[in-house]
């Protein structure tokens, strides 16, 4: 298998005697890929903004077949994710152990495996954070975003409901130990917390798995674990930084998939988990469309030649 970063997406050739076609989108918001080809769907009566918000992919399978891989990879990822955090309370819990060091270091495994199984497929998003970025700075189409989106919230229901299943001993018992909360810590505080963590988790992965000159070095084994050690850091660092407080979620269906199926006050301050990564990824695509990596084009240029 290549570990060269280059793009999946490449316009496929109109069959003879066919009428000019618009140029289509196409989708670079993998997390990691592969040399190979991608087609992109030509569809002809699109105006320009249509096409620019990717609504050709509409026509194709490819954009279907991710968007039903985001809604597996979620429900599974989410039934996982719940076990992990309610073990890790159980067996190790504080004050006398450090509960997040064992839920960051759960989810560092968690999390590269699913990259590294998913990425090809589907983009390996399983998080709206990955895809928002990834639309922000153009690597995603819009329509497709929309989808995965939508696919993720319906796969962490699924996941959560599942563990709820086969845990439930009354009053959601097993799945209240991976509801987010945010404690004591004041609503605007939590907020700006969700933001910079979120920006954090960000910064490796397009240093990593979008900088074509890293994703070279990295390959698509090593770039998946190192996001996911960073996320399993990331975790571990944000918890417990007030009473109550359960960390950030850098996910935003992380934390509201299990407290909406939990309810009453599990719900409370949901804002935080989804408008933080929302801000975090229009800050993170400002400073990336203003200061793109400084050797993209010489990049680009080489793969062209090849």
């Amino acid at each position: 298998m290549s570990t060269e970063m280059t793009s999946l997406a490449v316009l496929s050739e109109p069959s003879p005697g066919a009428a000019p076609q618009s140029s289509g989108s196409k989708f670079y918001g993998q997390i990691v890929r592969y040399k190979g080809e991608r087609p992109v769907v030509y569809t002809t009566g699109l105006s320009r903004t249509a096409l620019a918000l990717g609504v050709d992919e509409l026509y194709g399978g490819d954009v279907w077949r991710g968007t039903l891989i985001e809604i597996f990879a979620m429900m599974v990822f989410m039934v996982v994710h719940c076990a992990i955090i309610s073990k890790s309370v159980t067996q190790y819990p504080p004050p006398g152990s450090d509960t997040n060091l064992y839920i960051g270091i759960g989810h560092f495994f968690l999390l590269g495996f699913f990259i590294i199984c998913f990425a090809a497929p589907s983009g390996g998003h399983i998080n709206p954070l990955i895809t928002w970025a990834t639309v922000t700075t153009g690597h995603t189409p819009v329509m497709r975003g929309l989808l995965y989106t939508t696919a993720q919230a319906i796969g962490g229901i699924l996941g959560a409901l599942i563990f709820d299943r086969f845990t439930h001993r009354g009053a959601h018992e097993g799945l209240q130990k991976a509801a987010c909360s945010i404690g004591e810590m004041p609503a605007g505080d939590a907020f700006v917390a969700e933001i910079f963590f979120s920006i954090a988790l960000l910064v490796v992965a397009y240093g990593i798995a979008f900088d074509a000159r890293q994703g070279q070095i990295f390959g698509p084994i090593l770039a998946p674990l190192f996001i996911s050690a960073m996320l399993g850091l990331l975790i571990w660092c944000s918890g417990g930084l007030a009473k109550g407080y359960t960390g950030a979620g850098m996910n935003p269906i992380m934390c509201w998939a299990p407290n909406i199926v939990v309810g009453g006050a599990a719900m409370d301050h949901q804002w935080v988990y989804w408008l933080g990564p929302l801000v975090a990824s229009l800050m993170h695509a400002a400073v990336y469309l203003t200061l793109p990596p400084h050797h993209k084009h010489l990049y680009d240029e080489s793969s062209k030649s090849e």
